[in-house]
């Protein structure tokens, strides 16, 4: 629990842009939420539907179909793309839980038209990127699952 509220404040720290925190409204989730609720704006709780894998599932198409841009170098690819890989018998899955869920939502509310500007987050888009003005950062395209 404390480790989570603190992981939370600190990405809510590197990235202050962010309006919208989802928090799984399940075990320790909604204790987090109680507490950040009043002190982060933007905490929206969610009720997960179905499993991992069928969460997955359902937004394999937006992945398969290139949709998704998953920076090069950041702290957290490497770490990403080995859950992606191991899922669904891996040791560690959250960020591939998290990956569907927010696709899900992305998707569903068509945010995905929007393109995420800050450095370090996954950016969604529905056209083709801009081309790059260094080799540094960039990313590549990558189907994970």
């Amino acid at each position: 629990f404390v480790k989570t509220v603190s992981a939370i404040k600190g990405m809510k720290g590197l990235y202050p842009k962010v309006r919208q925190i989802l928090i799984e409204d399940k075990a320790n989730g909604s204790a987090v939420i109680a507490t950040l609720r009043n002190e982060i704006p933007g905490i929206i709780p969610v009720e997960p539907y179905g499993g991992k894998e069928a969460r997955v599932n359902a937004v394999t198409y937006v992945i398969e179909s290139k949709n998704v841009y998953l920076p090069e170098n950041k702290m957290f690819t490497r770490e990403f793309v080995q859950q992606c890989s191991a899922f669904p018998n891996g040791k560690h899955d959250d960020m591939v839980d998290a990956m569907s869920q927010a696709l899900s939502r992305m998707m569903a509310h068509k945010t995905h038209e929007k393109r995420v500007k800050q450095p370090g987050i996954m950016d969604f888009f529905s056209k083709k990127p801009d081309k790059p003005k260094s080799k540094i950062g960039n990313g590549e395209r990558i189907n994970v699952i």
